[in-house]
């Protein structure tokens, strides 16, 4: 595994967040599982690949976002 049990506390303190050690557990193994994704993914040739742009970008007002409350 490449996410450590400690690595994985530090973050649930800083999110101020009360583990188990069942849920440590658990989220050692999401957390790399998602890493093993994160590297197949940089794996794939995107060098061709334009980047996108945000799609609301030139809406103006015709975009569909909600008021800030």
């Amino acid at each position: 595994m490449r996410i450590t049990e400690q690595q994985v506390r530090y973050v649930a303190d800083l999110a101020n967040l009360k583990l188990t050690e069942a849920e440590v557990n658990k989220f050692q193994a999401d957390l790399d599982e998602i890493l093993g994704h994160v590297d197949k993914l940089n794996e794939i040739d995107t060098s061709d690949v334009e980047p996108m742009a945000q799609v609301l970008y030139e809406a103006g007002e015709t975009s569909t976002l909600r008021t800030d409350r």
